[in-house]
């Protein structure tokens, strides 16, 4: 075969295989919207366990969820880099400058509305992900410093007062305090 034949097997490889990669990328992302969408209502879900009805339990159910959608989105991200890294191949794009954006770019307008689409609802969906994970951690925080707060209150309760004497030394005053006073 001489370079021109060569290219023209190339080019009609290119084109049987390229259809195929762009529905693998949109399936791919229409997958990877229901899994972050899960991941959103679980999230959700550990917000009314921390506000509601605090549960050790449910909470840590929550976190096998979480972990089990985590690992799901783990893989469904090894199979988008895997298509977007062929469809980078097969239209020439380095490996450093592919991104989604550059894909819709390359798309056919059909293909490129949809990957637009998706682009967008994925974008959205990480957004209120990072809102909802904030959120979360404001009230994990609240909740912790309300434990500590709480611990510090009791101990000062049971501790033995202290101050200083006239000559300057710590001195422990009165006897230690109690939580719960026994009738004798």
């Amino acid at each position: 075969m001489n370079s021109i034949e060569s290219t023209i097997h190339d080019l009609t490889a290119r084109d049987r295989e390229l259809p195929s990669c762009w529905e693998a990328l949109i399936t791919v992302l229409g997958k990877e919207i229901d899994v972050y969408g899960e991941l959103l209502d679980i999230c959700g879900g550990e917000r009314e366990i921390l506000v509601k009805r605090f549960s050790a339990q449910d909470l840590l159910e929550s976190n096998a969820r979480k972990e089990t959608i985590i690992l799901k989105a783990k893989m469904i991200d090894e199979s988008r880099m895997k298509v977007v890294a062929r469809i980078g191949e097969l239209l020439g794009i380095s490996p450093d400058a592919i991104d989604l954006t550059t894909l819709i770019a390359h798309a056919d307008k059909e293909k490129g509305a949809k990957l637009k689409e998706l682009q967008g609802r994925l974008r959205s969906l990480l957004e209120k992900l990072n809102e909802n994970n904030d959120e979360n951690k404001e009230l994990l925080d609240s909740s912790i410093l309300y434990v500590q707060k709480s611990i510090e209150f009791i101990s000062s309760l049971v501790s033995s007062p202290k101050g200083y004497g006239m000559d300057g030394e710590l001195k422990v005053t009165g006897s230690p305090g109690r939580i719960v006073c026994r009738k004798e």
